[in-house]
């Protein structure tokens, strides 16, 4: 087998990108996130992100796939907890991912990312 023939087998790396915001929703770091994870894209990865919306649903922006859970939110901490608790949720009903991202939207979101990494085994970056 030739070093090609090896790189057209091999599985794609995965990611999962882990925030509250994504286009076209407003907010600094759901533009970050999709440059983020459109650079991944182009680069051969298969890229998810989990992220709210006013509905739920899946969708896809260019090769990258969305998949948004709907959460009504209000800046308190009741707001935080539930938009929280919805991607921990969502997230551990997902297949594993290799690598797990969260960026800082909602406050805490690290926590999402460790609880995941830990249950699917995969590496987390915050």
């Amino acid at each position: 087998m030739t070093q090609l023939d090896y790189l057209r087998h091999m599985q794609k790396p995965t990611v999962l990108f882990i925030n509250r915001v994504y286009p076209p929703a407003k907010g600094a770091t759901g533009r970050v996130l999709r440059d983020l994870a459109q650079a991944f894209a182009k680069e051969g990865w298969d890229v998810t992100v989990l992220t709210t919306g006013r509905e739920s649903g899946d969708s896809l922006d260019g090769s990258v796939r969305v998949i948004r859970k709907a959460a009504r939110f209000k800046k308190n901490f009741l707001g935080y907890g539930v938009v929280w608790a919805k991607l921990l949720w969502a997230a551990l009903r997902l297949p594993k991912h290799q690598v797990v991202v969260t960026l800082t939207d909602p406050p805490l979101l690290v926590v999402v990312g460790r609880i995941i990494a830990r249950f699917k085994k995969s590496t987390h970056i915050h």
